[in-house]
């Protein structure tokens, strides 16, 4: 670091605006005091108006807990202070706070640190919105001195990175100067410290991001594949992207991408007359990537070039481009023009740039793409005037592609910078403008011709992500540059060239995680229009935001990796993705199960055979798990239950255990019907900001014997529903008009109750009053299933799925939908409703399912599952919303608050339940198996099994309640465009019968 800030500031001289952001750190003199307004002689820039506190701490950190007396800082982080101070003040946000007087100990509830070791010159947009989806959680490193490496514990040969000191950031655009004690570990890196970015004035990142055990965004060597020119128009060519005709050479050949192999494919299955494919691994070969194939074909060829193939390449262009291919060029570094019949000045600029190059940088020789020209659409001499001067101008249009939290590529912003047509296009020569007023200003007045560039170019970029992602899992950790080392973001470079009346984009670059700089400038400028005009703009920071979703939520992905976590009862076929999901996760399942042959045994890290289905023995039981995990000495970080019969279980192990999630007491209440509604009803009090919860209470009472009944039905008025009061699936319910009726369905379901458990298996009988019933108002209106995620007595997320009309006399779901189609007005109501019932009866902490009825007078509770909603739900909410609901049961299991991206999903799903009695006929008949194999396999139904195939036989025989074995799902725009596909698939295979009625359960779903 000697010498730091004599080279940044000489550099400011020698580059002028590149990528460095070393002009804006260079701008403001540590000694120019508060309120100073002049000009900075040393570098010849403006200094502006200092209107923040200079005085702040930004020496290392105290190594230990005595006081010890601040250490002067490095000076070029007074500069990187002072350049974020700048910006912050301009853009409207508060100053920096400096609160390292009293270090914190406190972590985010989410458990996110997101460590960015940059000059704040161009990432400052990304800095704030992950400070405003989770406070707290961003860390921007100035200084080697602020982090340290550990060797990791869990991993040998890999560290831990810890963060000692910060600048933070809070909602609001809140930050602070923090100092920790202990230190954060961190979860997610953005590393900028590097040569390649900082042009060798910065590079202790290098070092500090080797051999990292946390989830990394580009690692050095993924950004110099990224910046390999020749590797990505390589992919690019295998998606179907154009670019332009190339030729490439190298001063060796130690070419990794693409390698020998994948071009001796191409050369011989693509282009037959490619000369020499025998000498493929010669000296000094030169590349030659066709512009609409997928061929790259590879000819030997005398060192420097060969005239006859440059001759050849020159004759398709009349322009030839010469530039750098490498970590260490972007910013249109090393770029020339020349006229195409020049190869002279050609041959110079190759020979030139391969004297800078090492063995691994190449060099392009291409062809100039022609731009489109501008259409003369207006009359009037200025507006002729004005065409002339965009005819010789050419654009680019950078599209800026993140992979989201749930690891899809979406295109976030397609910008455009204008310049000469003979020169290249960088942020040193253009203000940055949209895509569609570009396209409008060349004369593009269909707006349907526009829309169609813009998805035109969206869709190459989101496929090069997708390639790039792929490619990516095919290396190792040392390839990847770590255990968690991944591209989140590129830029990908297009122009726009016509060719037979057609706008077709050619990519020219793609570039790594530091293509920041320029949708930095357009989200600056769209919050600072926001803030001071009434002009309507879009929202500030959309284009890193689902890069920023991806920090944060394979932060918890990571922070997740390695956890112990105890599961009480293992479930049937339904939960079967469970044991999948948590292993790729990392997760270290410890499972308790009666079962000593079930199938999860061998998926779990422990499996634990222990009788607990008799649910008298519950405490009993608590105490026998855990004294088993002592003498096995293993400790669990969460214990939780999908399955609705061991709830009070998994409570009573979880208090013993001092992990977060619901109380006995709670889990007791949500278990029996009856507890529920009882508590519901005594919550009369006023609330300020929600409605009054017993409100959402249904009359009921408790029958423990046929005695009761009498004074049940002077409570309940009729029709009534009887139920059990801890079956689940609609087992047993009734419709009762009368008391006569109440009297004969108790003695039927008191007569059945000796078979009920063998036929469904845990309906509630292990419990010491497991065959007592409820008795029930029957509730008017549309039923909705509410799915809540609670931590700390706080939402953090619900869906709302509606289902249609139950198949009477049974009660079990027929057709489901989801997102919900009823009004905002009314699923406010259902998931304030839902919220509020889990609260007061104590589940605060976890993952439920509510049952209400939306009726006449507004939501009336049926039920809580106190656990993770079942069937087909989780399958559903994770392809909507990308949202895991088993990851956040198992997240709030261990203390960690969850993060769920609040995302409007694009599309409607709508589900059939499949019952024994009437759809058996599916599984066993072949034609109808092949038609559901289908289209299953088309992706036009989603097909989801909620029993156990192979004993659906012997179930078949004793069915009775309508029990469903399986759903099939389609998905449409609209839930019209939903109930259509629904019912053609209904009739390819025989769903619809004259018992099971689905196009009249359909019409209740509006």
């Amino acid at each position: 670091m000697e010498g730091f800030q004599d080279n940044m500031l000489t550099a400011v001289n020698k580059v002028e605006d590149s990528q460095l952001g070393v002009k804006e750190l260079a701008v403001l003199a540590p000694e120019t005091k508060r309120g100073d307004d002049e000009q900075n002689s040393a570098s010849g820039t403006h200094v502006p108006y200092i209107a923040w506190e200079t005085d702040v701490n930004l020496g290392a950190p105290f190594t230990s807990t005595k006081k010890q007396q601040v250490q002067k800082p490095e000076q070029e982080v007074g500069i990187f202070y002072n350049s974020l101070q700048y910006t912050l003040y301009e853009t409207g946000f508060p100053e920096t706070v400096d609160r390292t007087s009293t270090p914190r100990g406190k972590m985010n509830k989410e458990q996110v640190v997101v460590a960015m070791l940059s000059t704040p010159y161009d990432c400052i947009g990304m800095l704030l919105e992950c400070g405003q989806q989770v406070s707290d959680s961003m860390h921007l490193i100035f200084s080697q001195s602020w982090v340290s490496k550990e060797p990791s514990k869990d991993h040998p040969g890999i560290f831990n990175m810890y963060v000692h000191k910060a600048i933070t950031f809070h909602r609001g655009g809140l930050t602070y100067i923090d100092e920790f004690s202990p230190p954060r570990r961190v979860t997610y890196l953005v590393n900028f410290f590097t040569n390649a970015i900082t042009h060798g004035l910065v590079d202790w990142g290098s070092e500090m991001e080797r051999n990292l055990d946390c989830q990394m965004s580009s690692s050095i060597p993924l950004c110099d594949m990224i910046h390999d020119k020749l590797w990505t128009r390589y992919l690019m060519s295998k998606v179907g992207i154009v670019v332009p005709e190339t030729l490439a050479f190298k001063t060796e050949d130690k070419r990794k991408v693409p390698n020998s192999d994948a071009i001796r494919v191409c050369v011989l299955g693509k282009c037959a007359k490619a000369e020499n494919t025998d000498q493929l691994n010669a000296d000094n070969p030169c590349v030659y990537i066709g512009k609409r194939s997928n061929m790259a074909v590879c000819v030997n060829m005398p060192f420097p070039w060969s005239r006859k193939s440059l001759h050849s390449l020159a004759n398709l262009a009349s322009m030839i481009v010469v530039k750098p291919s490498g970590s260490e060029f972007n910013a249109s570094i090393g770029v020339t023009i020349h006229q195409a019949d020049n190869l002279g000045s050609i041959s110079n600029a190759v020979e030139d740039l391969l004297e800078k190059m090492d063995g691994e940088d190449t060099v392009l020789v291409e062809t100039f793409v022609e731009p489109i020209s501008p259409l003369h659409i207006v009359n009037g001499s200025q507006a002729v005037e004005l065409w002339k001067a965009t005819e010789r101008l050419s654009f680019r249009a950078r599209t800026t592609v993140s992979r989201d939290f749930d690891g899809k590529p979406v295109t976030t912003s397609i910008n455009c910078g204008l310049s000469s047509k003979d020169s290249s296009i960088s942020r040193n020569n253009t203000v940055p403008q949209g895509l569609d007023s570009t396209l409008l200003a060349y004369g593009l007045t269909d707006p349907a011709m526009r829309r169609a560039v813009d998805r035109d170019i969206r869709k190459k970029g989101e496929d090069l992500m997708r390639i790039l992602s792929e490619e990516e899992h095919k290396l190792d950790e040392e390839q990847r540059g770590g255990l968690g080392g991944y591209t989140d973001i590129i830029g990908v470079d297009f122009l726009l060239t016509n060719e037979d009346g057609k706008i077709i984009p050619v990519a020219i670059e793609v570039n790594s995680h530091d293509c920041r700089d320029n949708y930095q400038v357009v989200d600056f400028m769209y919050h600072l229009t926001q803030q001071c005009t009434t002009i309507d703009t879009q929202l500030s920071y959309q284009v890193v935001r689902p890069w920023v979703r991806s920090m944060i939520q394979r932060s918890q992905d990571h922070v997740l990796d390695g956890k112990h976590i105890l599961i009480i009862g293992a479930g049937g076929c339904s939960k079967g993705f469970i044991w999948t999901d948590a292993a790729t996760l990392g997760v270290k399942m410890i499972l308790v199960e009666s079962n000593p042959n079930h199938f999860a045994k061998d998926k779990v890290y422990k499996f634990i055979n222990l009788d607990n289905e008799d649910h008298t023995k519950d405490h009993a039981n608590a105490l026998e798990i855990v004294k088993i995990l002592r003498k096995k000495g293993i400790t669990v970080d969460g214990c939780l239950t999908f399955w609705e019969y061991f709830g009070p279980l998994a409570a009573l192990c979880a208090e013993h255990l001092k992990t977060k999630g619901a109380s006995y007491a709670a889990a007791c209440i949500g278990k029996k019907k009856s507890y529920t509604q009882a508590a519901i009803h005594t919550r009369n009090a006023d609330i300020p900001h929600w409605p009054i919860t017993s409100l959402y209470s249904a009359a009921s009472c408790h029958i423990a014997s046929e005695a009761d009944i009498e004074q049940a039905c002077k409570i309940v008025s009729f029709p009534a529903i009887l139920k059990l009061e801890y079956a689940s699936a609609a087992v047993g319910v009734n419709m009762c008009r009368n008391e006569d009726d109440v009297r004969n369905a108790y003695t039927a379901l008191k007569n059945s109750l000796a078979t009920m458990e063998a036929e469904y298996r845990n309906i509630g009988l292990g419990y010491h009053d497991g065959n007592t019933m409820l008795l029930m108002e029957y509730l008017d209106g549309s039923e909705h299933d509410i799915d809540v995620i609670i931590f700390e007595r706080k939402l953090v997320a619900a869906f709302v799925t509606d289902n249609g009309l139950t198949n009477y006399p049974a009660y079990t779901e027929t057709v489901a939908l989801m997102p919900s189609n009823l009004p905002s007005d009314k699923q406010a109501q259902l998931v304030t409703a839902a919220y509020q019932c889990c609260n007061e009866i104590g589940l605060s902490n976890g993952v439920y399912n509510v049952e209400m009825k939306m009726t006449a007078t507004g939501p009336k509770l049926i039920e809580i599952n106190a656990r993770m909603g079942g069937a087909y739900i989780c399958n559903w909410i994770k392809r909507l919303y990308g949202v895991d609901l088993m990851k956040c049961a198992m997240l709030i299991s261990c203390g960690i608050k969850p993060y769920v991206p609040k995302l409007p999903p694009g599309e409607f799903f709508m589900g059939v339940n499949l019952i024994l009695s009437e759809h058996f006929c599916i599984m066993t008949n072949s034609n109808l198996r092949k038609v559901l194999d289908d289209l299953q396999a088309s992706g036009d139904v989603n097909f989801i099994m909620m029993e156990d195939e192979a004993k659906l036989k012997n179930d078949a025989k004793t069915e009775q309640y309508g029990k469903p074995f399986a759903q099939i799902g389609v998905k449409g725009r609209n839930v019209d465009e939903c109930r259509q596909k629904l019912s053609e698939v209904c009739g390819k295979l025989n769903i619809e019968t004259k018992n099971y009625r689905v196009s009249e359960f359909m019409k209740y779903i509006k």
